[in-house]
Formats: structure tokens, sequence, C-alpha cells
């Protein structure tokens, strides 16, 4: 008992191991791990749709997609983003280039036609 390790929540100090409810989250974001976005979005002065807009712009961490509809970002990358998020450069955006996604070429016929 006296080796265990302790988790505080905003309800108080819990054994590592026990059950924590949504009202019980950590005040801190751990250093290590994979998180959701519901889990670290308690740390985010903004919304879902404006974190997604920064992702693709690459001015927020990508995110790894485990499935389907499992989306995850990596607690490294998020620890970068919260110390400076102003200046934070995603190192691997997931916007393509403009000429990759074929919005250049529509563009270009629209100036030619005017």
């Amino acid at each position: 008992m006296a080796n265990q390790t302790l988790v505080t929540t905003r309800e108080g100090t819990k054994p590592a191991g026990c059950f924590v409810s949504s009202a019980e989250m950590p005040i801190t974001l751990p250093d290590v791990g994979l998180f959701r976005f519901k889990q670290f979005a308690p740390f985010l002065p903004f919304s879902r749709e404006t974190w997604r807009k920064l992702v693709l712009k690459g001015k927020a961490p990508a995110p790894i997609r485990m499935g389907e509809r499992c989306t995850v970002w990596p607690a490294a990358e998020l620890h970068k983003f919260l110390r400076d998020p102003a200046n934070y450069q995603a190192e691997n955006s997931m916007t393509p280039p403009l000429a990759e996604t074929g919005r250049a070429k529509p563009q270009a016929k629209a100036q030619e036609a005017t």
C-alpha cells in the first residue's frame, strides 16, 4: 500500500487503479500515451471544430487513425502544442498541397473565364 501510485483529480486523490468517472478526470494531461479528443478537450480553450481546422492547417498535431471511428493524438505532441499554441507547426500536416487536391485547377479555369 505504501508504494501505490495516486492520481489527483478534481474530486480528490485516489489510487491509480481505481475507476475514474468523467467528473473525476485528471487535472493534468499525462506525459505519455495516446488520447482521444474528449480526453484532452478540457485543456483546450476552443471547440472541437476549431481543433479540426487547426489540424487541417498544420497548426495542431496530426492525429493517428486507429480505425474508422477511432482517432488519437500522441501526448508528446499535445504537450508541445499546449506549451506554445500560437507558434506550433505540425511536422506532418494533414493538408496536401493544392495541386494534389485538384483545387488549383478549377480556380485557374474560373480566372481564365473572366
